[in-house]
């Protein structure tokens, strides 16, 4: 149900009263599915009070865009991040939440020759990660990634039904990491930055569980989990003595995001020789680039070291 107009209220004979209450109760309706977290469709159908998919596409997209808009007047309220929000106010968001700049280039933007920005976060003390780049000449934000490291008290198997719930309540992609073959203590995280980054950092600080600081699995053998590097089309010339590592093994473990999914594949020499052709060495090279440009700590704090 859409704002109902003066002409429409007129020939539907409706009075002042009975359009207040149908526009607060909209209102009332949407504010429960920004509560319960709905995405945006969802919302409309809910405000609407119809079933799925019987909803008119007109009032369908008005809907949603006024839900969405509720979104990001929320978490502009509590200085939290929203897609579409500025390259400025972005940065002012990590500043608030203690992570500092620690490397950053320009780049030209190969869709539109612009000249965009890339840069990399951290926050120290509880081993964080944010890389980030924008858009429209640095207007806007494009992309953002959290990256963290969660400590398990146990194996991932041998954990406790309380301790699975907790991880379970952690937004974002998780995956196990492997240490000789077998999963390590601890998984790591990928989170879309760009919504409700604080949300979601309040939310490991509350769970029974730690991060790791530094980082005690995910480099340098699953560098590829990274996205250290811009959107510009840059050509990878170079070889890498560990991607010749990775190839001359019988075998390579890899752990692939993969949201909820925890299952973890080996792949055989000859699928990981023609899948890193196209995908995985263009990212372990790039990813490295970046590693060894920034500042000594920071490297060691990811557990990666300059070669």
């Amino acid at each position: 149900m859409a704002k109902i107009s003066k002409n429409q209220e007129l020939d539907l004979n409706l009075s002042d009263r009975t359009v207040i209450a149908m526009e607060t109760g909209l209102t009332q309706r949407l504010a429960i599915s920004l509560a319960a977290d709905e995405d945006p469709v969802t919302a409309a159908e809910q405000a609407a009070e119809v079933g799925r998919n019987e909803l008119d596409p007109k009032t369908e997209l008005a809907l949603a865009i006024r839900y969405n808009q509720m979104k990001t007047d929320k978490a502009e309220w509590n200085e939290d991040t929203y897609h579409g929000m500025s390259w400025g106010y972005f940065h002012n968001v990590l500043k608030k939440q203690g992570f500092e700049q620690v490397y950053a280039h320009d780049f030209k933007d190969s869709r539109s020759d612009n000249t965009e920005e890339f840069n990399v976060w951290v926050k120290r003390d509880k081993g964080y990660l944010v890389s980030a780049d924008s858009y429209s000449e640095k207007s806007i934000i494009n992309s953002a990634n959290l990256y963290y490291e969660l400590a398990l008290p146990d194996s991932y198997d041998n954990l406790t039904e309380i301790q699975h719930d907790s991880i379970s309540r952690l937004r974002g992609s998780r995956s196990p990491l492997l240490v000789d073959g077998s999963i390590a203590a601890s998984l790591f995280y990928l989170i879309d930055a760009r919504r409700e980054l604080v949300r979601n950092l309040r939310e490991v600080e509350e769970s029974t569980l730690s991060t790791n600081v530094p980082w005690k699995n995910a480099l340098p053998s699953q560098l590829h989990f990274l996205q250290l590097y811009d959107f510009a089309d840059a050509k990878v010339n170079e070889t890498d003595n560990f991607i010749e590592t990775l190839k001359n093994r019988d075998f390579a473990d890899f752990s692939f995001v993969s949201g909820q999914n925890l299952d973890h594949f080996k792949v055989p020499k000859i699928i990981l020789n023609s899948f890193s052709k196209f995908s995985i060495e263009k990212e372990l090279i790039k990813n490295k680039r970046t590693l060894n440009k920034l500042p000594k700590d920071i490297q060691e704090m990811l557990g990666w070291v300059s070669q």
